[in-house]
């Protein structure tokens, strides 16, 4: 295995700034590459995957706005920017354009967006653009280009000898790959970004879920950073996150809460920049099996199960062992938490799973984990993902389409002529 090879590719391709959440930022990016040689009036259509469309009705676009109205409103009147289209300031009259947006029963990143006689695709990564060029004569021409255009694999960066690599494996690639200077460099990158938003959060008191948090100890304080942080980046602000595996919130996730504690805590640097590497590579070995976008809450089963993963090993010497046990408490305890979207009260959430990530931890440094007969554990990490994979694919097309019922009801412009 090489671990300055594949999964370092894996972090520089999975570590990314968002401004906004990162399926508005998706849509955004469409948007504005289709409106090219155009000009208003727009009429503009837009086809989602129902994952996609589920987290972008109600999430944060910057300048204190959500949902996908203010995001194509933006898109309209700036220049594409890849995940950060949504850093322009200005939009354009909500009356220069009509919106439709039609929600597709797929499990698979598609962004399809047409604006008058020109479009562009988005598929199977949030930044991945498969085509730009005419409208397609049917969406059935649209999904076709964008299936056989989609090359980019996460699984195949995990993947050594035909089969993904053992979970302890990929994190023992931490202690090499936190001595690579690009890998540092995206890692301070990120607390950067992070840290700008958490101070926007504390600042701004946007919604105040994080105001009556509790910071005197250095957990305490690690949590209601965190969650400010969120809850800046889903209310509007103008601070990119460094979106991991997709989701900025995950990358929040695992990301700054390990800083904050080791800072409080007076761990060295290098020992804190590994933590958040075993973190990120913990869950984007989770994404290789659950996909990009989940029914499931990222607290529990993903970012949640990286930070745990991290923080163990950073109050245990780094035992591969005892990261195991600490991400497959955190699952066990949180995986059963469904995704309503993305939207600011994800960061209760957030607070939620940033706690139950130290109790995990801390129970993993003690030799305690939930044993394999219980639940959805099993005798390793990826055996516990695989169940909630099971269970992912049992329950995804029912609770995604209860959500995109509901949240139809709420936003005149969606239509369910295509949900079928």
């Amino acid at each position: 295995m090489s671990c300055s090879g594949t999964l370092k590719a894996a972090l520089l391709k999975e570590a990314v700034p968002s401004a906004g959440c990162t399926e508005v930022a998706s849509i955004a990016y469409a948007t504005s590459l289709s409106k090219e040689n155009s000009s208003p009036p727009y009429d503009v259509e837009i086809y989602l995957d129902h994952g996609t469309f589920k987290n972008a009705v109600a999430a944060g676009v910057p300048g204190r706005k959500s949902g996908i109205m203010d995001a194509v409103a933006k898109a309209l009147a700036t220049e594409p920017r890849s995940l950060e289209t949504l850093l322009a300031s200005s939009e354009i009259d909500k009356e220069l354009f009509n919106l439709k947006v039609y929600p597709l029963k797929l499990d698979q990143i598609f962004i399809y967006s047409k604006v008058n006689e020109n479009s562009s695709i988005i598929a199977g990564k949030h930044d991945a653009v498969v085509y730009t060029g005419k409208v397609f004569g049917s969406l059935k021409d649209a999904l076709k280009v964008a299936e056989n255009e989609s090359k980019y694999s996460l699984k195949e960066l995990f993947t050594e000898k035909g089969s993904v690599m053992p979970y302890k494996e990929v994190i023992s690639c931490s202690e090499y790959l936190v001595e690579d200077p690009e890998i540092i460099a995206l890692v301070k990158k990120a607390l950067e970004l992070d840290m700008k938003l958490a101070e926007d959060g504390s600042k701004q008191m946007y919604r105040g879920y994080s105001a009556y948090l509790d910071d005197g100890t250095a957990k305490e304080k690690a949590v209601k950073i965190s969650s400010a942080a969120v809850e800046a980046r889903m209310s509007g602000s103008f601070f990119p996150a460094m979106a991991v595996a997709g989701s900025g919130n995950q990358g929040i996730t695992a990301t700054l809460p390990i800083y904050v504690f080791a800072n409080e805590k007076g761990f060295k640097e290098m020992d804190t920049l590994r933590a958040i590497v075993v973190s990120w590579l913990t869950t984007l070995y989770a994404t290789v099996y659950l996909g990009y976008i989940s029914p499931l809450c990222s607290v529990g089963i993903k970012g949640g199960a990286g930070l745990a993963a991290g923080l163990a090993g950073l109050i245990s010497d780094f035992d591969q062992e005892v990261s195991e046990m600490a991400a497959i408490n955190q699952v066990e305890a949180l995986g059963g938490v469904f995704c309503d979207g993305a939207k600011p009260s994800c960061s209760i959430k957030t607070s939620t799973g940033v706690q139950t990530a130290f109790m995990s931890a801390e129970l993993a440094a003690k030799g305690i984990s939930v044993d394999y007969r219980e639940g959805i554990s099993g005798k390793s990490f990826e055996d516990v993902i695989k169940n909630v994979k099971e269970i992912e694919e049992g329950s995804e097309k029912e609770i995604n389409a209860t959500l995109v019922k509901i949240f139809a009801k709420k936003f005149p412009y969606v239509d369910l002529s295509y949900y079928k």
